[in-house]
């Protein structure tokens, strides 16, 4: 309640009295539990209720652990909710470093106020991983069972064993051959056939969410029995021709007796001994496969065998591939295109596996005629190893047609696809404009001569027939003023023309090819007469 006084020289005045009511104030926060524990990896929700008037404008969460304080937000990576909506803080996956104080603070308009602290515990650790024995002595060929025990909290997931040989370690897993067990809800390592290189060490592993534990060691011994006969590598690749050694190590007490290999290709299977044609080893000092020369028929599954007084025991089969086969060889334009005279390459590319040997090309005529080009053919450049190409030096009419390259290896011979080779070449084309021709006597005339040629012409001149005599005319000619004839001028000048000029005119012109007429033309020289009339006035 308010009430207004004044005050002056007569007395002190106050008026009416009135109420004010002030609603709201800082937020009021709390958690729901003071204390939440979670298994590791699961999903844990810390409730914060808030009541706030006004109302709440920012929420956000701390954190403090080791004496180090974390400030959580909306924005924070790995968390859910914490907004004037849903205040409450969602760890989504929780593990160890989740642990730690955490505390609900909210801030409206008055200002900020925080919960009490709630505390965090995530439980769970490493599995517990036992074994039942520590060593265990079996014969060659038997089973043995190597148990193995978990105890996790969160539950494990994966399950695998370790075997230690002198230090060289393998993982074996439930998919091993000749394995059983190795499950997250039977851990136990089966061995269902003991062989001398199942000796050494085994270590049971286990993991969760956590991370990995593993077991003490079983030493696991075996003694005697058949060989023991392993291939290292269990896939070959070779080229045709090119010699190929499959390995084969074999172990054995007793000592082995006896060695050989089986192949087995198109369902046919094929036993290869000591001395067999192309092969060398299969000795007890060397049973490694060599074959000396592999052809395609070579591929196929190999398996090493070996025998002592215990039984014959043969290693895991390996696949030999033997790749090559003809060459490859490509054009790489369908056409080409060369001028009379010009040299010409037609490119060809050889791809072989084997190495091709020889190269050779084939021309075909317009009628099919098949022509066999290589590097002893005259006027060619061609048909090398390392460069299969074919070049024509000189090239003439006679060379067009249809070209295909060809290499050939040990597998057989390749061929490309066909290109065509085209010979820009003839005689020229020469020709006059008119099939007759008057013009008078004592006058210049010129005869035009026209001329289309591919090449380059070498040679002009015309043959002119008058009175049962032929008459040539070039460049260098004098014969009646006549001037022309050139390469660049093929057309005749006649100066001054007379009717003993009257005659068959025929031009011809030169090229690399050879030589090229137009058709006659007929000149005739007419004299014109004037009749002058005189008048006596």
């Amino acid at each position: 309640m308010y009430t207004c006084f004044a005050a002056n020289e007569i007395g002190t005045g106050k008026s009416n009295s009135i109420t004010v009511d002030v609603k709201g104030g800082l937020p009021i926060l709390r958690v729901k539990n003071k204390t939440y524990e979670s298994v590791y990896g699961n999903e844990v929700t810390l409730d914060c209720d808030i009541k706030s008037d006004p109302s709440i404008s920012n929420v956000y969460w701390t954190k403090e652990a080791n004496g180090i304080q974390t400030i959580i937000n909306q924005r924070s990576v790995g968390y859910q909710g914490i907004t004037p909506a849903h205040p409450s803080l969602t760890i989504t996956y929780a593990t160890i470093y989740d642990n730690g104080k955490y505390t609900c603070f909210g801030t409206n308009a008055v200002g900020t106020s925080n919960s009490e602290p709630t505390i965090v515990n995530v439980i769970g650790d490493l599995p517990e991983v036992f074994v039942y024995i520590k060593k265990t002595e079996i014969s060659f060929g038997d089973s043995v069972i190597l148990g193995c025990q978990i105890k996790a909290s969160p539950t494990h997931d994966f399950v695998y064993w370790e075997h230690n040989v002198t230090g060289v370690v393998r993982r074996l897993f439930r998919e091993t051959l000749g394995i059983e067990g190795i499950t997250v809800d039977n851990p136990t390592l089966s061995l269902k056939y003991a062989t001398n290189n199942a000796s050494g060490l085994y270590t049971c592993f286990a993991r969760n969410v956590v991370g990995t534990s593993y077991s003490s060691a079983i030493n696991v011994s075996v003694k005697g029995g058949v060989p023991e006969v392993n291939v290292d590598v269990r896939s070959y690749n070779t080229t045709y021709g090119k010699e190929i050694r499959l390995d084969c190590k074999i172990t054995a007490h007793p000592q082995v007796l006896f060695v050989y290999w089986q192949k087995e290709s198109n369902n046919r299977t094929t036993t290869l001994y000591k001395g067999s044609v192309g092969t060398d080893g299969i000795a007890l000092d060397f049973p490694s496969l060599i074959l000396s020369s592999p052809i395609s028929t070579d591929s196929g599954i190999y398996t090493c065998f070996a025998s002592n007084n215990a039984g014959t025991q043969k290693s895991l089969p390996t696949t030999l591939i033997v790749t090559g086969g003809i060459p490859t060889v490509s054009i790489p334009s369908h056409e080409y295109t060369v001028t009379y005279g010009k040299d010409i390459t037609m490119n060809c590319i050889v791809v072989s596996n084997p190495l091709h040997t020889e190269v050779f090309w084939h021309k075909f005529n317009d009628e099919g005629q098949m022509k066999s080009i290589n590097n002893r053919t005259q006027g060619i450049s061609c048909c090398s190893l390392n460069n299969p190409s074919l070049t024509i030096n000189f090239a003439t009419p006679s060379d067009e047609g249809i070209y295909s390259c060809l290499a050939g290896n040990a597998v057989g011979v390749g061929q490309s696809q066909r290109t065509k080779l085209t010979v820009i070449a003839g005689l020229p084309i020469v020709s006059v404009n008119f099939n007759e021709l008057e013009f008078r006597a004592g006058f210049s005339a010129i005869i035009h001569c026209g001329i289309l040629s591919k090449l380059a012409i070498e040679k002009v001149y015309w043959q002119i027939d008058i009175n049962n005599s032929t008459i040539v005319i070039n460049k260098d000619s004098t014969f009646m003023g006549i001037k022309g004839s050139t390469v660049h001028n093929p057309s005749l000048l006649i100066q001054k023309a007379s009717v003993a000029m009257s005659g068959k005119y025929v031009c011809f012109a030169t090229n690399a090819v050879g030589t090229g007429s137009s058709a006659a033309m007929t000149l005739r020289s007419i004299w014109i007469c004037y009749i002058i009339l005189y008048y006596n006035l």
